[in-house]
């Protein structure tokens, strides 16, 4: 009777190994799915390329008109992919550089990828209730994957040494690239109330920006003016329950 309930136990811990590797490697081909998904994309429509159009030294009319038909033409391909496409996001001296797209509901990308198939990883996504070409705040989420991708890097931002630094973020649309220099950092609950997506007048959106400027960790000496537009970026952070780290940008170009 010994040896049986042994040989029971053993079983059942054999099925417990096999059933948690089968995980643990199936979660892992998922990660490695989705980063090969994003990967090809930015091979396929050579958005490196594309972003560094601006850096060129070449400034003329003929070559400035090519480069806007590069930008359309990379917003019209994604557009075509999926219609929810909004623009690239790069972050400077990170590896964020990915498509970010709008659902009419903020929960569909958390788990669906740019060509809307299931995917742990999600895209970057605008917030539902934004509109990206006229509100002064545009929202973006994106997840915290502790396989350094998605908006992981975001947390390189709390160091004094990179929150300081050039280090912008540019969004890429059909009409060219758009430049923002952040000007806060700082973390929060999930559940705590986010910078409003529009503002009623210019003391209501200053007093906003002044929240922001006084709950980031670091202190840079940004003006926002009453015509900037600002961008948030949001993801999760592990340093506080349910937390989330935003970094705020103010539009420069």
């Amino acid at each position: 009777m010994k040896r049986k309930v042994l040989s029971i136990i053993e079983l059942a811990l054999v099925i417990i190994i096999v059933f948690s590797s089968y995980k643990v490697f199936s979660k892992m081909y998922r990660y490695k799915k989705d980063e090969k998904t994003y990967n090809d994309i930015t091979k396929e429509y050579k958005v490196d390329k594309i972003g560094n159009i601006d850096k060129a030294a070449d400034k003329s009319k003929s070559s400035k008109a090519a480069n806007q038909a590069e930008y359309k033409s990379l917003y019209d391909k994604l557009n075509i992919r999926n219609t929810d496409y909004r623009f690239w996001l790069r972050v400077e001296n990170t590896n964020i550089n990915y498509p970010v797209v709008q659902a009419s509901d903020n929960k569909y990308y958390l788990k669906h990828d740019i060509n809307k198939a299931e995917s742990i990883s999600g895209c970057p996504f605008v917030n539902c209730d934004n509109n990206v070409k006229t509100d002064k705040n545009v929202i973006v989420y994106g997840h915290n994957m502790r396989r350094n991708n998605m908006f992981n890097q975001l947390e390189r931002f709390k160091e004094s040494q990179f929150f300081n630094g050039d280090n912008n973020i540019v969004i890429t649309d059909k009409e060219g690239d758009h430049i923002y220099k952040v000007f806060s950092v700082y973390t929060m609950k999930s559940n705590d109330e986010l910078g409003k997506t529009n503002y009623s007048n210019k003391d209501e959106f200053f007093e906003a920006v002044k929240a922001m400027q006084s709950k980031s960790f670091y202190y840079k000496d940004i003006k926002v003016a009453d015509n900037d537009r600002i961008l948030t970026l949001v993801t999760c952070t592990y340093e506080i329950n349910d937390g989330r780290l935003v970094v705020e940008a103010k539009s420069v170009s």
